[in-house]
């Protein structure tokens, strides 16, 4: 079931002390935190690991806000490389493909092309 405002808005944290996970679908969630604060987040998988994005704070970051955020990041999804592209992930990705040579040639047959 999709959060609400006012669901979002009364929400308070678990007695228990663990944070509190709401979902919205399409992967966007409430994270509430045992001290009342709640923070929008998104899974997704990447290279077949489990991520997570922060969208911010709400208040200040509404229901609506977060949902057009999460929309922008799935449309660019499957052309766009991860959107946390820290140095870190610039750093571990190549930057080339590596060359690939023909299949019907093997290294002993060019280097003997190149001699003749």
């Amino acid at each position: 079931m999709p959060l609400t405002d006012a669901t979002t808005k009364n929400t308070k944290p678990r007695e228990n002390g663990k944070p509190d996970k709401l979902a919205d679908g399409d992967s966007l969630f409430l994270w509430v935190m045992p001290n009342g604060a709640k923070y929008w987040r998104m899974a997704y998988r990447y290279a077949g690991k489990q991520k997570t994005l922060a969208y911010g704070v709400y208040p200040e970051t509404s229901l609506k806000e977060a949902g057009a955020k999460r929309d922008a990041a799935a449309s660019c999804w499957p052309m766009a490389p991860p959107p946390e592209s820290s140095a870190r992930w610039r750093r571990s990705a190549p930057a080339w493909p590596p060359a690939k040579r023909p299949p019907h040639q093997s290294s002993n047959e060019r280097q003997h092309l190149r001699e003749s």
